[in-house]
């Protein structure tokens, strides 16, 4: 293709092609829904071709395609996280209310080391999951938006739903239960038999 020997579109379309089944799994793999997993695949190619001057033809294409795939879905996952940190406020409803003055600070801390634990809880779920809670719980919307949103139906919205919530308060209080581990940790967990 620098050559020019071959017809830029055509090697690039052909290049893409033999590579396109690697890059969707790895974007499956951070997104965890099909749709998402395509946007994020299509995001990938355009960065991989505007980066194309940066690969050195010594090098294994594949091994250089994966490094920059790779390094795309990370800093799209970072952003994400950013993301669902703006939706939840820094203070607690409670900490915003005339009244929150009464509370002494170590209410406050409680309130604020609560909130932690509930984000690093999320951070537990599964994407699904995870998704599907933020969108009702944060965001309080109602079952057909969010089925709307994820192309799924209203029970397989409940049934995640449930899921979610489950999970959430198994590892909320797994994490209360073993002082100093992050929930989602499989570190020094009990044996369920």
């Amino acid at each position: 293709m620098r050559a020019g020997e071959l017809d830029p579109d055509t090697a690039w379309a052909d290049l893409i092609g033999r590579h396109r089944r690697r890059l969707f799994s790895l974007a499956y793999r951070f997104t965890g829904r099909y749709q998402d997993a395509e946007e994020l695949t299509q995001e990938i190619i355009v960065r991989v071709y505007r980066q194309l001057d940066r690969f050195d033809p010594r090098a294994h294409f594949a091994v250089w395609l994966n490094s920059v795939a790779r390094n795309y879905c990370i800093d799209h996952y970072r952003m994400k996280v950013r993301e669902r940190q703006r939706l939840l406020p820094e203070e607690t409803p409670l900490e915003r209310t005339p009244g929150s003055a009464l509370l002494g600070p170590d209410r406050l801390l409680e309130q604020r080391e609560a909130r932690a634990s509930l984000l690093r809880a999320l951070d537990g779920l599964s994407p699904k999951l995870r998704e599907v809670v933020q969108l009702r719980f944060f965001q309080e919307l109602p079952y057909e938006e969010i089925c709307e949103r994820l192309g799924v139906p209203e029970g397989t919205v409940k049934s995640r739903i449930h899921r979610g919530r489950a999970e959430l308060k198994r590892l909320l209080v797994a994490a209360r239960d073993v002082p100093g581990r992050p929930p989602g940790s499989t570190a020094g967990r009990r044996s369920m038999s």
